[in-house]
């Protein structure tokens, strides 16, 4: 069954604006599993990160391996074949982190037994259109019965183990490149409120359905090491895993950030996602905050990310052309901070 774009419009899935389904928090309950995993123990093929706990690579060779992630949240926006795309680009971001290529994916989906199953094909139909995009496949999938929506990619892709990208890639002196301008959190928060622009979900829309490959191909070009994903964790946390997993002062430049239409507005009307509060007792054990800065400035830095940009570490001697190479994509690029020596992992914000 094909969805023409009249019928399309008419389906509407339950949201509930503000709660992307940040995990923030919960990552350590995997980090602990992963620590003690007899089988894990047991093998040096399986490589796992504490600070990428839904991301696992299998080494075959030295020069071939396999990724595969998990990634799940609630349907953004009404629309289902526009959340089936979001969701996809989000999954496929994380592939994307690590320096991978996706091949195919199994989607779960749950929905309330009441909607119609037209609203599962609309969402079905999105994620095969960005994994299509992206060079995969949707393999197949399940659907279960659900209170509320929630959408699931398993996505698996192959590697080169020896060049793959990784959060503690990241050296003193390396420039903090960011892919993707910041503020999805709150425009998809400010959904149904009277401050809200059609034109701001606009723009957020097409940043979560652009790609994050092209971006991670220019940083294998060039062998950077240093990478992750800016995602549900918010800017703050992946600034946060970069100094815990490369054990380095990571210091950022508040003023740089960029803004999608309409972030600061909300932010400034009291609008909030529900996860940015947890990002924020997540990251103070590191974060030392000019305390001069503007309140919004530190709610964009806070705010979680649904199919957000890749945090580049550059060395300085490469950021010219890695941000040449970056726009030559259609990645517009910001620089955002820098990396320092530090006794202990920690996170500047100024």
């Amino acid at each position: 069954m094909t969805l023409d774009e009249p019928a399309r419009h008419r389906l509407r899935l339950p949201i509930e604006p503000g709660r992307t389904g940040t995990g923030v928090g919960l990552e350590a309950v995997f980090a602990d599993l992963l620590a003690g995993s007899a089988a894990r123990a047991e093998t040096a093929a399986l490589l796992t990160d504490p600070e990428r706990t839904e991301t696992a690579l299998w080494q075959i060779s030295d020069d071939l391996g396999l990724v595969a992630v998990v990634d799940a949240l609630p349907p953004p926006i009404p629309d289902p074949l526009v959340s089936g795309e979001v969701l996809a680009v989000d999954a496929l971001a994380k592939v994307a982190a690590v320096g991978g290529e996706p091949l195919f994916a199994l989607a779960l989906a749950g929905l309330p037994p009441r909607l119609p199953d037209t609203l599962l094909r609309a969402l079905l139909r999105g994620a095969d259109r960005v994994l299509a995009r992206a060079g995969a496949a949707l393999a197949g999938g399940q659907a279960i019965e659900s209170a509320t929506p929630v959408f699931a990619l398993a996505v698996v892709g192959r590697l080169d183990p020896s060049s793959r990208l990784r959060p503690d890639g990241a050296r003193p002196g390396d420039r903090l490149v960011l892919t993707k301008p910041l503020g999805t959190g709150l425009v998809l928060a400010g959904q149904g409120r009277r401050e809200m622009r059609e034109t701001w979900l606009a723009a957020a829309v097409e940043v979560m359905t652009r790609l994050d490959a092209p971006a991670a191909e220019v940083a294998r070009r060039h062998r950077l090491a240093g990478c992750v994903h800016v995602g549900r964790s918010g800017f703050l946390g992946a600034a946060a895993a970069t100094a815990r997993a490369a054990r380095c002062r990571v210091v950022l430049e508040a003023r740089e950030l960029p803004a999608l239409p309409g972030a600061y507005e909300l932010a400034a009307a009291g609008v909030e996602d529900e996860g940015a509060v947890r990002i924020r007792d997540a990251v103070a054990p590191l974060l030392t905050l000019d305390l001069r800065l503007d309140p919004l400035l530190v709610a964009l830095a806070a705010d979680p990310q649904t199919a957000g940009g890749l945090l580049l570490a550059v060395p300085p001697t490469r950021l010219e052309p890695v941000l040449r190479e970056l726009a030559a994509t259609g990645t517009r690029p910001w620089v955002v901070g820098r990396v320092e020596a530090a006794a202990r992992p920690e996170v500047v914000l100024g």
